[in-house]
């Protein structure tokens, strides 16, 4: 969406494309994995001055609202995390040790049908985060566990 066709998406919008929330949209739509507020700030604060962590936090309310994003807990984290919203939905692995987040390349639920006691029972939306170490932490692991050589 360039020039013409973002000017005429953000005017439809029903509140002020600023700048500065502008480039926090972008930055969790061009995002691979789920981004938390604080990561949000982060990667703002490197591109420029004057952003405070509030604005993010409002900017972020003002687009979940919307629609325009979805806010996610991590389990075992409870860490809020957020995506955009749209048609493809994403699921994710996530490091219990060092809190990374990978993206699950495939959909379990494209070869997965789940059984329900209510047989009537309709899915409408699914969440599928996978809990476990990434090989970083995995090889420490491992490593700290063996038995010291002599």
């Amino acid at each position: 969406m360039k020039n013409h066709n973002e000017r005429t998406y953000y005017a439809s919008l029903p509140f002020r494309m600023t700048g500065k929330r502008k480039r926090i949209l972008e930055m969790i739509q061009s995002s691979a994995t789920p981004l938390s507020a604080a990561k949000i700030y982060e990667g703002l604060l490197l591109q420029e001055d004057g952003i405070w962590l509030s604005t993010v936090y409002r900017a972020l309310e003002l687009f979940e609202e919307h629609g325009l994003i979805q806010r996610e807990t991590l389990p075992g984290t409870e860490e809020t995390v957020y995506i955009a919203a749209g048609p493809i939905h994403r699921h994710y692995g996530l490091c219990i040790q060092c809190q990374k987040i990978f993206d699950i390349e495939n959909c379990p639920m494209e070869t997965y049908t789940p059984k329900f006691e209510d047989e009537s029972f309709q899915v409408l939306e699914h969440r599928f985060t996978v809990l476990g170490l990434c090989g970083n932490c995995s090889h420490h692991s491992r490593r700290e566990s063996s038995p010291p050589k002599e």
